[in-house]
């Protein structure tokens, strides 16, 4: 576990139990925050504990940036003409989101989130919220502020680095120590909390930069202009079976509860539901791909168990909901009163596994017999038959006029303490982001 993980040791006395966990969990949440292995002998766990519960450690508070390398920043971007924020996680804290805000509309910055973000990180109805994607900015911007973001910003990370453009990396682990290479490093590599840098910067830019309210309103044209297609899209496929995916995400994005939390663990839905799903706001998004599926259903319950008066809404493909353990989650719900909704978007396949044989080879033999072997999930299962088993909620959702409906009485089921479930039955969404993937999202 030692390559994976922050630190990893064992407890070889039970005197040692206590203080043991106590400082695994304080390492795991101190700056920047990761797993910590600890290995405990069973014997150890039987017994009764030899020594108090210690008290909870305080979590070490992340310094400052240096106050002359603010200024430094500050003065950078009082003189970009093509400035540039990408984030992937900083709405992890919503009152984050408002600081960067600010700071956005101050100088006339596109924000881009990373193509798969953790969280809502800017508001996506915003005008100055780009997309997904910084390739569409990189040949123009000539000032680069990467902020809370744990990949790289932009792949291949150093055929698409900006040769013109000065990069300033920002948070508690700004040169990527964790992963053996990183084809993006910054001129400046400033470490610290990502929330206290904003409020830090925000003192030193106090008036509107020069030149932005003209870069503010160029990007509010060409940012309304990409959402209205994504929505127009979606409203043009209201009457398609299967259902298409754009308008699957365009009802959720219309009558999701406004407290509600979506849990993602999808892979070919999640560019569609960035795209179209506008109206989620910090704090209302968990991305559980994080290394792989099948920890989804798992996360989704943990969100409810933080937040029990809010409903959380779980989307999976059926593939993910395969790599998950879908008895135990429903066994677990069922024990513990913890209803969530789950949302299949059933394609019938993995279709990951399918796009990528189609890349690799090419007018190859699958491609020209329809026979991709190990992606198609034949004969199909009707997986909300599965909420019988414990007394939830299930429904086979094929037709899209059908989609509202069904989540009302999901949701209606969830606060009567009971899970639910909703196949919703979905065309392959290749056929729309094929295209649009070679051109950038």
């Amino acid at each position: 576990m030692e390559s994976v993980t922050k630190s990893t040791y064992g407890v070889n006395s039970a005197a040692l139990l206590a203080g043991s966990v106590n400082r695994a969990c304080s390492l795991a949440l101190a700056p920047a925050p990761g797993p910590v292995f600890l290995s405990i002998p069973f014997e150890f766990l039987a017994k009764p504990a030899k020594c108090s519960v210690p008290q909870v450690s305080q979590i070490p508070v992340p310094s400052l940036v240096d106050s002359a390398e603010l200024k430094q920043v500050s003065e950078k971007l009082k003189g970009s003409k093509c400035p540039l924020i990408i984030t992937e996680r900083l709405g992890r804290n919503p009152s984050a989101v408002e600081l960067l805000i600010k700071l956005a509309e101050t100088t006339g910055t596109i924000v881009v989130e990373a193509q798969h973000p953790e969280y809502v990180n800017f508001p996506r109805d915003h005008e100055l919220h780009g997309g997904f994607s910084a390739k569409p900015y990189l040949n123009e911007t000539d000032l680069v502020l990467i902020i809370d973001a744990v990949g790289p910003p932009w792949y291949p990370e150093t055929e698409l680095c900006p040769e013109q453009a000065e990069l300033i990396i920002i948070g508690e682990d700004p040169l990527r120590s964790r992963v053996p290479y990183s084809g993006v490093v910054g001129g400046m590599n400033l470490y610290g909390c990502a929330d206290k840098f904003l409020a830090e910067l925000l003192v030193l830019l106090s008036s509107p930069t020069a030149g932005s309210a003209e870069r503010r309103a160029g990007w509010a044209i060409k940012n309304v202009e990409r959402r209205n297609n994504w929505h127009k899209m979606a409203d043009e496929s209201k009457n398609s079976t299967p259902i298409d995916a754009r308008w699957m995400c365009e009802v959720l994005n219309r009558v999701l509860p406004t407290d509600a939390i979506l849990v993602d663990e999808t892979i070919i839905t999640n560019f569609t539901m960035l795209q179209v799903m506008d109206r989620l706001k910090p704090g209302q998004y968990v991305n559980a791909m994080d290394g792989g599926l099948g920890t989804g259903l798992g996360a989704a319950l943990g969100v409810k168990i933080a937040h029990p008066q809010k409903p959380v809404i779980a989307i999976i493909g059926d593939g993910g909901y395969n790599y998950n353990a879908p008895l135990a989650v429903l066994g677990f719900s069922q024990e513990y009163g913890i209803p969530i909704t789950i949302v299949i978007g059933n394609n019938g396949r993995y279709r990951a596994m399918q796009m990528v044989t189609e890349q690799l080879f090419p007018g190859g033999y699958s491609e020209k017999t329809d026979n991709y072997y190990g992606s198609f999930l034949n004969p199909p299962i009707n997986y909300a038959d599965m909420a019988d088993l414990v007394g939830g909620y299930g429904e086979r959702v094929s037709e899209p006029n059908e989609i509202e409906p069904a989540l009302q009485r999901a949701l209606q089921a969830n606060k009567e303490g009971r899970i639910a479930i909703l196949n919703v039955l979905i065309d392959d969404e290749l056929k729309y982001l094929g295209p649009m993937m070679k051109e950038d999202l």
